[in-house]
């Protein structure tokens, strides 16, 4: 039960899975949008991937990674994007995306191989609140064909571009109103809150 080693990864690990056959483990990191690639033995940190799918669009929450039974693909839940993103193995290049419910949480692969189990914590959403949204599972095909894996790639990038275009009718030069660089100026001068009734949970 003793600790044989300690490897820093990226901001708040969470999922991990194991590649036996190369001897490499890989970890979700929630909060950085990355993902940490560890090697066994000897235990070292070997690289680590950017899962970010758009410039400005930070926030992607990876929370779970899944190895493909023949070892040749990633699945990664990304929370906030609502979708799965794929990667080749072993070089880790982005292959694809299979747009999600809301909030992807959790994944598992069949017996035979053949199917993706993706289930969404805040199921289809539009609840009226948290304890509304009933938990949904997805049964997507481990193996799509090119045409269907290109189609569902472009719903889940559209799906994430939406964003982008909140502020582009503003002045402001970047994608969010308020700067992720800690030393960059904030476009937002001012911020002013009016509270109408001093309830006692206000």
């Amino acid at each position: 039960g003793e600790a044989v080693a300690h490897i820093a990864v990226d901001h708040n690990p969470m999922g991990m899975a194991m590649d036996p056959g190369r001897g490499l483990l890989y970890v979700a990191n929630s909060d950085a949008d990355t993902i940490s690639v560890l090697r066994m033995g000897p235990f070292e940190l070997v690289r680590t991937v950017d899962v970010t799918t758009l410039p400005g669009v930070p926030g992607g929450t990876p929370n779970e990674v899944l190895l493909s039974p023949d070892a040749g693909r990633l699945f990664v839940s990304c929370g906030d994007l609502n979708q799965v993103r794929i990667y080749t193995l072993p070089d880790l290049e982005a292959a694809g995306a299979i747009p999600t419910a809301f909030y992807p949480t959790g994944m598992a692969a069949t017996h035979d191989g053949s199917t993706l189990l993706v289930t969404s914590s805040k199921g289809w959403g539009a609840t009226k609140s948290l304890h509304s949204w009933p938990g949904v599972v997805s049964f997507v095909p481990m193996e799509p064909d090119a045409e269907t894996l290109e189609a569902w790639t472009a719903q889940a990038t559209d799906n994430v571009a939406r964003a982008t275009e909140f502020f582009s009718g503003s002045d402001c030069a970047q994608a969010l109103p308020l700067p992720l660089d800690p030393d960059e100026e904030p476009v937002i001068e001012h911020v002013v809150v009016i509270v109408r009734e001093n309830k006692t949970y206000d």
